[in-house]
């Protein structure tokens, strides 16, 4: 199954930020922060992300990891549990989505 997450306020711009990165830099993988690992997800599958109230990009689940480490954009130490994904594509059709905590699996 697919899942979706929302991209904090907050953390907008530095998510933005290292989409640039990652499309500079094939070496370089995104990990989001997660609550919770999810159960229903196998490798390779899609995430998808809502920004400002919409779903606006879809990747590849490259695996899950509950290791810290230091983000290459922002600095700040990371700690928690991850989903590591990479292959960003922005969504062409606008899918409208309350934004909310934590994950869901795919719905449409």
């Amino acid at each position: 199954m697919e899942i979706v997450v929302t991209v904090p306020k907050r953390e907008i711009d530095n998510f933005e930020k290292e989409l640039v990165e990652i499309a500079a830099d094939p070496e370089l993988f995104k990990h989001f922060k997660l609550s919770k690992e999810p159960k229903k997800i196998n490798v390779v599958e899609k995430i998808y992300f809502v920004v400002n109230g919409s779903v606006k990009y879809r990747a590849n689940v490259y695996g899950f990891t509950k290791k810290g480490f230091t983000c290459h954009s922002t600095g700040r130490q990371q700690r928690g549990k991850f989903v590591i994904c990479d292959d960003f594509f922005e969504v062409e059709e606008k899918i409208e989505v309350r934004g909310f905590q934590g994950f869901r699996y795919k719905w449409w």
